[in-house]
């Protein structure tokens, strides 16, 4: 008896484990050969009259299942109203459980970021900021 109770805690543990894992959008520097984002942060600091360059790293606990992903960023006000600030489109494969996108910004803004798959299902949404010295 008491291994079954050991077997079934061991079991709720592992499904719990897999139910928690969720999709994130993160936003870094650099992305490893194995999809860890290198130097994550929500802010970054660029020098004015340069390009800023960041790459955003999406996985997910599923194969995205479409040869398409869109980004769409809003620019969030101080009230936190969003603005449509545009639209990035990347080619996936359909069995990728994450993948990366070198986005430029120009201009300082508060950002949310929602990506969505090839069908138009939401998967994800991050905060971003970008600011220049």
């Amino acid at each position: 008896m008491k291994y079954v109770k050991i077997l079934i805690c061991v079991t709720l543990l592992f499904i719990l484990n897999e139910v928690s894992y969720s999709q994130t959008l993160q936003f870094c520097e650099k992305v490893s050969d194995k999809g860890a984002a290198i130097n994550p942060k929500t802010l970054f600091s660029f020098d004015k009259g340069k390009e800023g360059l960041v790459k955003f790293l999406v996985k997910l606990p599923f194969s995205i299942g479409t040869s398409k992903v869109t980004y769409e960023l809003y620019t969030v006000a101080p009230t936190g109203a969003e603005t449509f600030a545009r639209s990035i489109s990347q080619d996936v494969g359909s069995d990728w459980l994450w993948f990366w996108k070198d986005v430029k910004f120009t201009k300082d803004a508060s950002y949310n970021v929602k990506v969505y798959d090839g069908n138009g299902n939401h998967l994800v949404t991050s905060h971003l900021t970008i600011q220049y010295n």
